[in-house]
């Protein structure tokens, strides 16, 4: 479960670079070393593990953006600035494997009909979306944004994308539900419908 959660509407924290701080403090877990995917025939909370946890890194990575737009026109301090701008090129290459190998392995099983294909096309784009979006940020977050912070822009920028990383992690979850169906395991539906509430 999300270890912080994301400050009501009109709510401001109490001490956001320290929120800022807390929210980086994670870790990813570590993807096998399978040289291809190879399909489940009955899906475990274990199965769901990597998945589930690079989205909720995305998700407190969200929080911490949004705390930065929080304290805008004020810049966040240079470790917390540097420490984002490392944890979204770093989050941008992992957690396309991570989908993408979840997925396809799911797909193996279930057989590629044109419904299955579809829904596979929009995560596709949604992914997408989120990483092209993640680079523009990445962008912005660059050696001379503190000397000569483009404020608005950035304000902007950050809105756009935790709003787009957190819609697109629902889809990807109901999908789950959708394809997978009756080969979920009671633990694994489980833990995707408590991460959906």
């Amino acid at each position: 479960m999300r270890a912080i959660k994301v400050a009501r509407q009109g709510e401001r924290h109490d001490h956001p670079e320290r929120m800022i701080r807390m929210n980086l403090n994670w870790h990813e877990p570590r993807l096998s070393n399978r040289s291809r995917p190879h399909p489940w025939y009955v899906i475990t909370e274990i199965d769901l593990a990597p998945l589930l946890a690079v989205q909720e890194t995305w998700l407190r990575l969200t929080d911490t953006l949004e705390t930065f737009a929080d304290l805008l026109p004020q810049w966040p301090d240079e470790a917390a600035f540097v420490a984002v701008r490392q944890s979204l090129l770093d989050l941008a290459a992992r957690s396309v494997a991570v989908e993408e190998d979840f997925f396809d392995r799911l797909m193996m099983e279930e057989g590629a009909t044109p419904t299955n294909r579809r829904l596979l096309e929009l995560l596709e784009r949604r992914r997408q979306k989120r990483i092209a979006q993640c680079y523009e940020l990445l962008d912005l977050l660059n050696d001379d944004a503190r000397a000569q912070p483009a404020t608005e822009l950035f304000g902007y920028l950050l809105r756009g994308f935790f709003d787009e990383v957190r819609e697109s992690i629902v889809v990807e979850r109901l999908s789950v539900l959708l394809l997978a169906d009756r080969r979920l395991a009671s633990d694994a539906r489980e833990a995707i419908v408590a991460s959906l509430v």
